[in-house]
This record gives structure tokens, sequence and C-alpha cells, in this order.
């Protein structure tokens, strides 16, 4: 019944760690469109502002209008901006949570006290049971579902300001092709 549960425990670790494999590719791909839509809007700014591009600022009647339109791509450029910190928040390396001694599915621990703690780690799972083992799959699932949620939740607030700011964008080309 252990050796069914150590399996169990053993394909949840494997889990979680393709999950945040994913995840992390996921959020490289979104960083990369997002860099490329921020470098688009800023680059329409610099148009812009070198009168490249005329939104109307001679003109008194589209004066509003063209403020309208500046506020909708400051708003855009700061959600990139904040999905960007967001991206770089989920791909961040994250220790385990609290105090972690040395451990084989998760070996972590301070350089200094690096060869005792690996020493005496290693003394220990020679005699590890299986009981050790169900304890330490446990106390690593815990620490890589910690992760992983975090993760998640990071990549989850990327994407909200990354559709928010696809709405802007939408608002504001409708506007200029309107006006």
């Amino acid at each position: 019944m252990q050796t069914e549960k150590i399996e169990h425990l053993k394909a949840g670790y494997s889990n979680c760690q393709e999950r945040i494999r994913d995840l992390d590719t996921k959020t490289n791909v979104l960083f990369g469109f997002q860099i490329a839509i921020v470098g688009l809007l800023v680059t329409a700014a610099f148009s812009v502002s070198e009168g490249e591009v005329d939104l109307g600022f001679n003109d008194c009647g589209s004066l509003v209008d063209s403020y309208v339109l500046i506020i909708v791509w400051a708003i855009s450029v700061f959600l990139g901006m904040l999905s960007l910190l967001f991206l770089i928040s989920t791909l961040k390396a994250r220790g385990p949570n609290g105090k972690a001694s040395y451990s084989v599915l998760f070996p972590f621990y301070d350089d200094k006290k690096a060869s005792a703690d690996y020493e005496k780690a290693v003394e220990g799972f020679l005699g590890f049971g299986e009981d050790q083992i169900v304890k330490e799959y446990k106390d690593q699932l815990k620490q890589v579902g910690s992760i992983l949620f975090k993760k998640i939740k990071t990549n989850q607030r990327s994407e909200v300001c990354l559709r928010l700011q696809i709405l802007f964008i939408l608002v504001g080309t409708l506007m200029f092709v309107i006006v």
C-alpha cells in the first residue's frame, strides 16, 4: 500500500513540475507579445510627437478627441508595463517557503552550510524507509504547490492587464478611425 502512495505522490510532484514548466513557457510567449505591443505603442507615440501622424491637434473641434486618445494610449502603455511586471514576477525563481532543510526532491540549502547539510541529509536518506519517503514527497508537494499557485496568480494578473490593454487599444483605434 505504501508503494502505491509513493507512486501517487511521485505522479503529483511530476505533474506540478510539468505545470510550472508549461506556465513558464506560456509566460515567455506572453512576455514577447507584450514587449511587441508596448513597443508599437511607444513607436506610435513618437510618430505622433514628431508630427509624422496628425491627430488633429490643430483642429479645435477634435482637440478633446485628441486628448481622450492620448489618455487611452497612456492607459494602454501603463497596463502593458503592469503586465510585464507580473510576467517577470511569474518567471522569478522561488525558493522554499519557511525554514528549509536539504531534501532529495528540492535540494535547496545555504552555501555556507552546504557540506554539513548535504552530509547530514545523505546520511539520513540512506536509512529512509517508505514512511520517510512519503513524508518527503508530502513536504515537497506543499512547497511545489505553493510555487505553482503563486506563478498561476501572477500570470492571471498579467493576462487581465493584457486583455484590458487590448480593449483600450481597440477603443483608441476605433476613436482614431471614427474621428
